[in-house]
């Protein structure tokens, strides 16, 4: 059980900072689309304005920078556990509520985001992930705490620490899902139609030899 907690959050580390790198490197390519959508319908219902482009980039590194300092940060909780021979059950209940607190101000936040075809399907997308990471962070710190203690009556110990290594692959799922889709939608971009924010003629490929 102490080395559970402490590779779920050691083995995203990685992933997060692949996310936050390639976050900015599309930054500049997902804004570029902000000219290009066209104006939707008009419906019975008012619909809600777009989110600028850059705008809903910049939260979304804000986001991903906020949830690795609580890796890192509990990362360390963990790794000073080990050194003080303590059991991590304590330590993993405080890095457990932190997600928990910071993953449902970011699922209010993004609720409160939308952005026009073809990138309408990725703030949804976002906050469901982020919706069932709450879910298993719950479930990680409700375990944690029966852990602490001593026995209890009625607890099945030996599942609940089966449950752990379950928790630790789903969320190793969410992380690479996003890893794979989110990057994806922010290049979703036609490098011949879009053009930077405050330029007036798209770049001319042909000039370039890339025509």
């Amino acid at each position: 059980m102490p080395l559970e907690f402490g590779s779920v959050v050691k083995r995203s580390l990685t992933r997060s900072l692949a996310l936050c790198v390639v976050a900015f490197a599309f930054q500049l390519s997902f804004c570029s689309a902000q000219t290009n959508t066209k104006p939707a319908r008009a419906t019975a219902r008012p619909v809600k304005p777009e989110t600028p482009h850059l705008e809903f980039v910049t939260e979304y590194i804000r986001e991903l920078a906020a949830v690795e300092r609580i890796r890192a940060a509990g990362q360390d909780e963990n790794n000073q556990d080990k050194k003080d021979d303590k059991l991590p059950f304590a330590s993993a209940i405080h890095t457990s509520t932190l997600f928990e607190l910071e993953l449902g101000s970011q699922v209010k936040m993004l609720k409160g985001m939308r952005l026009n075809a073809p990138f309408d399907e990725l703030v949804p997308n976002i906050t469901a992930f982020y919706e069932r990471r709450i879910v298993l962070w719950r479930r990680m710190r409700e375990i944690s705490s029966d852990f602490i203690g001593g026995p209890k009556n009625g607890v099945d110990y030996s599942k609940l620490a089966a449950e752990m290594p379950q928790i630790r692959g789903e969320l190793d799922f969410i992380d690479q899902s996003l890893f794979e889709a989110t990057p994806g939608r922010l290049c979703h971009t036609d490098r011949y139609e879009g053009r930077l924010q405050g330029s007036r003629e798209p770049p001319d490929y042909h000039e370039r030899g890339e025509g």
